[in-house]
């Protein structure tokens, strides 16, 4: 089976679900053909020019960052300046680029568990709200729940922790008058039908709801919002005793191996008031066969 961008981002997705990412930013695809064939895929901590020429000389069709190409659309397309050129070098090279950012540091795993993991840190805790999820609601003409219910599920309506194609019906009666123009599955235009069918309720992440097949239905959707699970903005953990901020560094170079990582300027209440991102590019490759 030829694997398709396409598929390496639906396996990204349920590891880091783009849901989870902060308002601001810009998680998935950025550049490329979904469907387009992956025989090796390079991963980077930036899209940057020697990322990309490390993918070419991977021979990588695409290439996997942790922070996005695009976070806010380019004024222009003028060649001549840095992100347009680079954005023009990708799509040149056919090498696709794919971001995991907030939404993999807030995912079950990600880099906020990771960091806290490798730094030995107790009593670990989110901070902030998680991805938003919709109940949608459907009614259904007897004898077709089976084919909806497929489509809601394949369209990723139904997911709950380890579970898919959740869901819950019951049988009722429908009641509506199709209006002139209508296109009504059962019943005619201006004649009131009366038709025995089933509501099917269904959890939806907001990540699913844009685009996917199961909003284009003609039937009645409700909405509703519930907050899932605790994946936070941030993890927040007990101290163990008085420790500097300068200790922590101290003790998280011996952990991390960054020699970039740099101890953060303080306010004068104690709060952090800036912090400087380590440049260095991380690559890893992943090659089929």
């Amino acid at each position: 089976m030829v694997v398709t961008i396409e598929d390496v981002a639906r396996a990204l997705e349920e590891l880091a679900p783009p849901g989870l990412a902060e308002p601001w930013d810009r998680c998935g695809l950025q550049v490329g053909d979904p469907r387009a064939p992956v025989h090796a895929v390079l991963v980077a901590l930036d899209p940057s020019p020697q990322a990309l020429s490390e993918a070419l000389r991977r021979r990588a069709q695409l290439l996997v960052t942790h922070h996005p190409l695009l976070l806010e659309p380019p004024a222009s397309l003028d060649l001549s300046t840095p992100l347009p050129r680079l954005l023009a070098d990708f799509i040149r090279s056919d090498v696709g680029v794919y971001a995991a950012h907030t939404s993999l540091d807030r995912a079950p795993g990600g880099v906020n568990d990771a960091l806290a993991r490798c730094l030995g840190l107790g009593e670990v805790r989110c901070l902030g709200s998680g991805e938003t999820l919709y109940k949608l609601v459907v009614t259904i003409p007897l004898g077709y729940e089976d084919p909806v219910r497929r489509a809601l599920a394949a369209a990723g309506a139904g997911k709950i922790g380890k579970y898919e194609g959740c869901g819950f019906g019951c049988r009722g009666m429908g009641v509506f008058v199709p209006r002139e123009g209508a296109r009504p599955f059962l019943g005619e235009p201006g004649k009131e039908e009366r038709a025995d069918e089933t509501r099917w309720e269904v959890v939806v992440r907001r990540s699913a709801l844009p685009g996917h097949a199961f909003i284009r239905v003609e039937c009645r959707i409700v909405f509703g919002s519930a907050v899932f699970g605790r994946r936070g903005g941030g993890h927040g953990c007990a101290a163990t005793g008085a420790k500097s901020l300068r200790h922590i560094r101290v003790a998280a170079l011996g952990t991390l191996h960054e020699p970039n990582l740099r101890e953060p300027e303080l306010s004068g209440h104690g709060s952090i008031v800036n912090q400087n991102r380590s440049s260095a590019h991380c690559l890893h490759a992943w090659r089929s066969g």
